[in-house]
């Protein structure tokens, strides 16, 4: 509980007396490069991620970190709870906006932060708003900012993945940018489900090797979705089996 009540003192302190920083961002020169300005941008992000993840008294290993690409690409991870967005902005070396749920539209501050970071928010539900946010998401890749999408998963904290949705890895098709399945293993570990009650992990994000496949027409779209979402599961059970070997 003590955990808990740190960890949201600590967001709300650190939204309150981010102002300044994003005024700075919100007016950077708009001539500058889209790698250049996104890391500016996410710099304050970054460093919250890591102290959230760092309040819960968790560690984490990036594995293979030397297959982050220069440029655009469409991350695309698995998802296990609420712990994994502080955990991939702060510990992914490479700046990125991510798909996330509509309901951030209506939180103060933290919704301009996502804006700046170039978030796009969604409402699966509805299909002309979907529509729309793949228009952004496309747009936003070809100009050279990267994007995350999670991919669905059975239920809270499952290894075992549903389907990817292809309208999201369609956007990299029509962007023309590389996959990188991006594995992360521990977070749901992080909180009890139903309580306020935090515990310690040990985090492990797995960088999948870019899919460059669909770039040539040299994939078709169910392929492209098998290879992903087997990229996924791969890097869960590598990360499960280094793990092991170190128990």
């Amino acid at each position: 509980m003590i955990r808990t009540i740190y960890i949201g003192g600590y967001s709300l302190s650190s939204l309150f007396f981010s102002l300044s920083e994003l005024n700075r961002v919100r007016n950077l020169p708009p001539l500058m490069s889209p790698a250049k300005r996104d890391k500016e941008v996410h710099d304050k992000p970054k460093k919250w991620g890591r102290k959230v993840i760092e309040l819960t008294g968790s560690k984490v290993e990036v594995n293979k970190k030397e297959r982050l690409l220069d440029g655009p690409v469409l991350f695309v991870s698995n998802y296990q709870g609420p712990y994994d967005i502080p955990a991939l902005l702060g510990y992914i070396q490479k700046p990125f906006g991510f798909f996330s749920k509509q309901k951030f539209e209506n939180y103060p501050l933290w919704n301009q932060w996502m804006n700046s970071m170039h978030c796009v928010l969604i409402d699966r539900n509805d299909s002309t708003r979907m529509k729309e946010a793949y228009r952004t998401g496309i747009h936003l890749l070809t100009q050279g900012h990267s994007l995350l999408v999670f991919a669905e998963r059975k239920e809270k904290g499952s290894k075992d993945l549903h389907h990817l949705n292809g309208e999201d890895l369609s956007m990299a098709v029509e962007a023309g940018v590389p996959i990188v399945p991006v594995s992360i293993d521990g977070t749901k570990e992080i909180d009890e489900q139903g309580t306020f009650r935090i515990r310690p992990s040990t985090l492990s994000v797995h960088i999948g090797s870019p899919i460059r496949e669909h770039l040539d027409d040299t994939i078709t779209k169910t392929q492209l979705i098998k290879k992903v979402e087997e990229a996924l599961q791969d890097g869960l059970l590598k990360e499960e089996g280094e793990k092991e070997d170190q128990l």
